[in-house]
């Protein structure tokens, strides 16, 4: 399952995960626990986690068509809530090649 990671460091972290979520949670399951937060998409999964003053990213989805999306989704909206100009983000591949891999749950319960 082809996944995939970002580290951005932004100001305001909380205020801009918050809003992330809230904003997904109109349309998508969200489950936040703490500094950690899972978004359901229904093209793949990806989990939010704060750290410090920064933000770090983990998707999966089926296909790497799916994860692409799923990135260009977080990419704009990210922007959006952040309300402010961030330069081009560089996510990082982390697919294994092998089937059915999934990203690690960040201990957040379901």
């Amino acid at each position: 399952m082809p996944s995939s990671e970002l580290l951005i460091c932004i100001e305001q972290v909380e205020r801009v995960k918050f809003r992330l979520g809230k904003h997904f949670a109109r349309k998508v399951p969200v489950i936040e626990q703490g500094r950690k937060m899972r978004i359901d998409f229904p093209i793949g999964q990806c989990f939010i986690e704060e750290c410090d003053r920064a933000l770090h990213f983990a998707c999966s989805a089926a296909d790497q068509e799916r994860l692409g999306a799923m990135q260009d989704i977080i990419t704009s909206h990210l922007c959006l809530m952040a309300r402010y100009p961030i330069r081009p983000l560089d996510w990082r591949v982390m697919d294994d090649g092998l089937s059915g891999t999934k990203l690690p749950d960040p201990g957040i319960e379901t």
